[in-house]
């Protein structure tokens, strides 16, 4: 149809659909994260967020506690942050969701994790736990697979989660440890007979492939809390 002040010689092209950007849903948990950010006792008015920093802070924390990590600790971290010279930057949230920063601010930090096994990991693998014997686990995780452990924590709490009480606790752990250091040289070995083994459970893409893939590993990290912090997530379309 016609509109006023358009171009008198150009096509009559009728109504067109205009696509608009619908708004993602943002849970409560986020949201209040995102607003204890935003609206920090220690901001200055040089930091306050626009929406593009809201919706990257959504991002982040909806990753963080679906990772398992309850509201305490996050807020405890991002205390920590606005007390930091880091925390004085006039871009404050894109410099928080760095990988660097958000390491230095957890090293002293007691991060707590929804997920029972992956917080007894955490604490050290202490005697007590949620298994019929937390020794014997221990046991095995030290003497299997130390490299999984700060690779892959979330598979590794996969694994004694199901595993629990042993016989084949100690068979799953070693052929996941196998698998991913096939991935990382030229050993020989039948990539297929410890995924069978390891068929149980749903592994990362790069370890379920018949094919090495060792660009695709993830780094070994230095201890199991930054291991855990850097499980990605399998799948976050959006933020909840």
């Amino acid at each position: 149809m016609p509109v006023f002040g358009a171009d008198p010689e150009a096509e009559d092209r009728g109504w067109e659909d205009v696509r608009t950007s619908q708004g993602v849903f943002v849970s409560r948990p986020v949201r209040e994260l995102t607003n204890y950010f935003a609206y920090h006792r220690n901001t200055r008015m040089s930091q306050r967020c626009n929406e593009e920093d809201k919706s990257r802070l959504n991002i982040f924390f909806s990753r963080k506690l679906k990772q398992g990590f309850d509201s305490a600790s996050i807020k405890e971290i991002i205390d920590r942050f606005y007390q930091s010279p880091a925390g004085q930057h006039e871009f404050a949230s894109a410099l928080f969701c760095k990988d660097d920063v958000q390491k230095e601010l957890m090293e002293d930090i007691d991060i707590t994790n929804n997920d029972p096994v992956l917080q007894w990991l955490l604490d050290g693998m202490p005697n007590s736990g949620p298994f019929t014997d937390p020794r014997e686990v221990r046991k095995a995780i030290m003497q299997e697979c130390v490299e999984s452990l700060l690779r892959y924590p979330e598979v590794v709490a996969d694994i004694i989660r199901i595993d629990d009480p042993e016989p084949h606790l100690s068979h799953r752990l070693a052929s996941l440890e196998s698998l991913i250091l096939w991935n990382l040289t030229d050993d020989s070995g039948n990539a297929g007979q410890w995924q069978d083994v390891l068929c149980i459970i749903t592994l990362p893409k790069e370890l379920a492939s018949r094919g090495r893939s060792p660009k695709s590993v993830r780094l070994k990290h230095g201890s199991v809390k930054d291991a855990v912090m850097r499980i990605p997530m399998r799948r976050s379309k959006e933020s909840s």
